[in-house]
């Protein structure tokens, strides 16, 4: 990996960390709240042209995931994590949580005394709702997304308002993708 790539995703990192949290402890169950339950859809696995992105994530089970939503109802729907992180948030006032699950990872960041969500990371296995995954190459990612708002060797970023969609790139192929929000 050449020192810009590991640059743009050394940077990308630590965006993802200050914006979440500085240190923190494990824990078994997420915070409630009497948010409402967001609303579920059935995202596609193929690879087709995308008429409009999707700056939300669409788990197998149909779970929409999307940025600035209340976290607590769309964990409630998720079930139980594989891990949970929570730390003092350093970039907001309270504390933000890392869901870890299957094949994603759900941030979330305190704002009006609920958690909403920040990230969602996908990891192997997951695709998003036009089939893009790890491992695809970054033409795969213009054919179906067109040309991105920013790009370099390591990274292409599609991005509507506040909302991103990011593919991180080792060698021109999908290493990350995640859904952020831009503060």
């Amino acid at each position: 990996m050449n020192m810009k790539r590991l640059s743009a995703a050394g940077l990308a990192a630590l965006m993802l960390a200050a914006l979440t949290a500085c240190s923190g402890t494990e824990s078994k169950s997420p915070a409630a709240t009497d948010a409402p339950a967001t609303t579920a859809a059935v995202g596609s696995t193929q690879k087709q042209p995308a008429a409009s992105l999707s700056y939300s994530y669409k788990t197998e089970a149909g779970v929409e995931i999307a940025i600035s939503a209340q976290s607590d109802p769309i964990v409630a729907q998720l079930g139980e994590p594989k891990s949970k992180f929570d730390a003092p948030s350093c970039a907001f006032s309270g504390t933000s949580y890392t869901y870890t699950f299957d094949n994603f990872t759900l941030e979330t960041y305190p704002e009006d005394n609920t958690n909403k969500v920040y990230a969602v990371t996908l990891l192997d296995g997951a695709a998003t709702p036009e089939g893009l995954k790890i491992g695809d190459s970054a033409e795969d990612v213009k054919t179906v997304c067109g040309e991105p708002g920013r790009s370099t060797d390591a990274y292409m970023m599609y991005q509507s308002e506040d909302k991103a969609l990011q593919f991180f790139l080792e060698s021109g192929k999908v290493s990350s993708i995640v859904y952020t929000l831009m503060v």
